[in-house]
């Protein structure tokens, strides 16, 4: 075995024994123990090393393009092999600080037997007699679940296509987290095939795949906590190489599916519309498309009412965590009404800044639509690593949307991430030991971000741009 190949099959014992050791530990986040019980500090420090110890990942990668081929085959199967390893460690873990697999239990079932998730939140649900409705006798069979759903005031915030997934998941098995642990476990192998496809598509090294199948954030947040980031992941790498393979309507079908997972690809329609714009049946063809199947993951929503009770409404007007430049631009807006004497409600300056950067947003899309030449592996990574970055909201999980572009752009700043996001647990401690103060998490938040920011400012003030790129263009970018 060569000095490169050793160290890689180090590397990953390495992470394979740290990943053991959190399922062997994560019976102790189990409901039967309460916060303070729970060993807080060890998970945040196992997760900080593990990240630690995965920033050796990109260096690794940049030594090992020096070999030859046989021998980057060799590495990328220790890398492939390992990643299934430490997934199939964590499949019947306990979740560690994390509920939202409750909702998406609960969601399936309501799915599966043919109602609308949108329409009844889960104290409803709770609140109806078994006997007297559909529902009532669905939260009946649905034991502790439906009681230990967060934010069970609010009705269901997750799109259309994750529904379908929740539902996929029911029908393996009412109520089982283990089925829908599987059922992740397939998305993620998706997700993984289609990443390889799209690296050797732009003729790019595959064991750059190794930052996202190697990182303990990724290990952590689907396969120990099981998000719903996982039915995102391969819609948006489909459609990435949809648009690489110049499918444009599949692409766009893609991107339609992702953005009914999440709402944020809908950024990528302009780019791909601009493709089109000399192919007028096939532009018709892409916006009939994407009108139809806009109506049809908008309907059960709006039929069941935008109000106050609306997980969506909910999210839009405050949900704000974790998150370093959305305070500080909140915190502006709320200045600036004071300045000009307005007694503003108190969603409405989050509101304004919420809407800027929608609006920004929207507008970076449409200018890199119009850019020419329109590279759009880099258009998409750049989208959404903006939509990450400007974000009300940047918990752990939602690091995922990036990941796979970073096998692509792999900016430092933004690899540091690996090893500082776990801190975002740090609050689970500050609340129990210090009753949650308003500095606690403030730390928190500049742990995390000032080291990011001024990495990533560094980067692009420097002109240096993503790690390795030499190495990992070797040739003009491809232009699709």
């Amino acid at each position: 075995m060569t000095m490169i190949r050793l160290y890689w099959a180090a590397l990953g014992l390495g992470l394979c024994a740290g990943v053991a050791f959190m399922a062997a530990m994560s019976w102790r986040f189990g409901y039967a123990f309460e916060v303070y019980q729970m060993p807080l500090l060890g998970l945040l420090g196992g997760l900080i090393l593990a990240g630690g110890l995965f920033l050796l990942v990109p260096v690794l990668i940049l030594q090992s393009l020096k070999s030859p081929a046989a021998e980057q085959r060799r590495i990328l199967v220790i890398i492939l092999l390992a990643g299934v390893v430490m997934r199939l460690l964590l499949m019947p873990s306990e979740p560690m600080l994390e509920d939202d697999y409750q909702r998406y239990l609960w969601d399936g079932a309501v799915t599966a037997s043919g109602q609308n998730p949108y329409a009844v939140a889960p104290q409803m649900a709770r609140a109806e007699k078994a006997a007297d409705s559909k529902i009532g006798q669905l939260a009946a069979r649905s034991g502790k679940i439906i009681e230990r759903v967060n934010h069970p005031e609010l009705r269901t915030i997750y799109p259309p296509v994750a529904q379908a997934a929740f539902a996929a998941a029911y029908w393996l098995k009412p109520f089982s987290l283990l089925a829908w642990r599987g059922l992740v476990l397939v998305l993620e192998l998706a997700a993984l095939g289609l990443l390889l496809a799209l690296l050797k598509a732009l003729d790019r090294p595959l064991i750059w795949s190794a930052l996202y199948w190697w990182n303990p954030v990724t290990l952590k947040e689907l396969a120990n906590s099981t998000h719903m980031e996982a039915v995102l992941l391969p819609l948006v790498l489909a459609a990435v190489y949809g648009a690489v393979k110049r499918r444009w309507l599949a692409a766009i079908g893609a991107t339609m599916l992702a953005a009914g997972a999440k709402l944020w690809p809908v950024l990528f329609l302009p780019a791909l519309l601009m493709k089109l714009r000399h192919r007028p049946a096939q532009l018709v063809a892409g916006l009939l498309l994407i009108v139809v199947m806009a109506g049809l993951f908008a309907w059960p929503v709006l039929a069941a009412g935008l109000d106050q009770g609306s997980g969506f409404v909910a999210y839009a007007q405050r949900w704000t965590t974790n998150s370093a430049l959305f305070p500080l631009l909140e915190q502006a807006s709320q200045g600036l009404f004071a300045a000009v004497g307005l007694t503003a409600h108190p969603y409405l300056p989050g509101l304004v800044v919420r809407g800027l950067i929608v609006a920004g947003l929207v507008l970076f899309a449409l200018w890199l639509a119009w850019r020419k030449p329109v590279d759009l592996t880099w258009t998409f990574a750049h989208l959404a690593f903006a939509v990450f970055l400007l974000s009300p909201a940047q918990f752990p999980w939602y690091y995922l949307w990036v990941l796979p572009f970073l096998c692509l752009y792999p900016y430092r700043g933004l690899l540091l991430l690996s090893a500082l996001i776990p801190l975002y647990y740090a609050n689970f401690y500050y609340f129990v030991t210090l009753g949650e103060p308003g500095f606690a998490r403030s730390l928190t938040v500049a742990l995390i971000w000032l080291p990011v920011w001024a990495v990533l400012g560094w980067e692009v003030l420097s002109g240096k741009g993503p790690l390795g790129v030499g190495a990992l263009v070797g040739a003009p970018a491809n232009r699709v």
